[in-house]
């Protein structure tokens, strides 16, 4: 199947939008993606929650869904510019807070307790606090469902705008499905992120910052991985050779240690460019 060529560049500017870089530690830049993703989830939902219930025509319900859209649109552009760990706990207070209104509004059939779980594993992957604050939010996540739960089946507490069965179910099957979108999201997200810095850590433990070439423990990676390639048949040639800069102490005593610096940044890379793709 044809993607249109609109929509391609569409996708490839929301991608950048979310994935976009910040000036602040890895950690604090994969908070970023995943609040930005969840607020962009979450407007999609509150923009088609505002569609539906206009037509039944509970003007309070779009009302509610308006502010809520627009209060995640502002979250999701103060994302990069404001402190990421209140904009966490923004987030955080507008789920439970929307969830109970709209349980209140609706009742338990409209399955606004479903996002709970959305609420579990944000506190797992965008909670940046301890282990035994993950878990207590964990906790407080559980415990707003049981209260709504309670609420609906104990105490017998009625919708304030009863809806009728179909679109109970309709409501239902929404809520149900941006729920997965947004735990699909967040996970596929938290484990890009995560491989992605994996893969910035091992560079920068095999590269030596100043050349860019392998450093110690990178070629012996390296010279490991070829001689197995070798001794399997692989490969049918290997061979290694060994330089010296001759006088280098020399260089650094007489001009310097920057312009030390320099001959070994500009020998690292003609290195690179005479062995391109045929080693390291």
């Amino acid at each position: 199947m044809c993607v249109p060529w609109e929509e391609r560049i569409m996708f490839r500017q929301l991608k950048a939008f979310i994935f976009q870089d910040h000036l602040e530690e890895s950690e604090a830049k994969q908070v970023c993606v995943l609040l930005r993703l969840t607020a962009i989830v979450m407007c999609t939902y509150f923009l088609c929650l505002a569609g539906i219930l206009f037509f039944i025509g509970s003007n309070l319900g779009v009302w509610l869904s308006l502010i809520l859209l627009f209060s995640f649109g502002a979250l999701c552009m103060s994302i990069g510019h404001t402190n990421h760990r209140f904009l966490t706990r923004c987030t955080f207070f507008l789920m439970i807070t929307w969830m109970i209104l709209y349980f209140y509004e609706y009742g338990w059939d409209f399955g606004t307790q479903h996002f709970v779980f959305v609420l579990v594993v944000m506190a797992f992957t965008i909670y940046r606090g301890s282990l035994r604050g993950k878990f207590g939010i964990a906790l407080l996540s559980s415990t707003v469902w049981l209260f709504l739960f309670i609420c609906r089946f104990q105490f017998h507490l009625k919708a304030k705008f009863p809806l009728d069965v179909r679109t109970d179910n309709i409501l239902h099957i929404v809520n149900t499905f941006f729920v997965f979108a947004a735990l699909s999201s967040l996970m596929l997200a938290f484990t890009r992120e995560s491989l992605e810095m994996q893969q910035r850590l091992k560079r920068q433990a095999s590269i030596d910052p100043l050349t860019g070439l392998l450093n110690r423990r990178g070629m012996q990676e390296y010279l490991s991985k070829e001689l197995d390639a070798y001794q399997e048949g692989t490969i049918s040639r290997f061979s290694m050779a060994m330089g010296d800069i001759d006088f280098f102490k020399r260089v650094n005593d007489v001009y310097g240690h920057e312009c030390g610096d320099l001959v070994l940044k500009t020998l690292a890379r003609l290195f690179r460019e005479e062995m391109k793709q045929i080693g390291a």
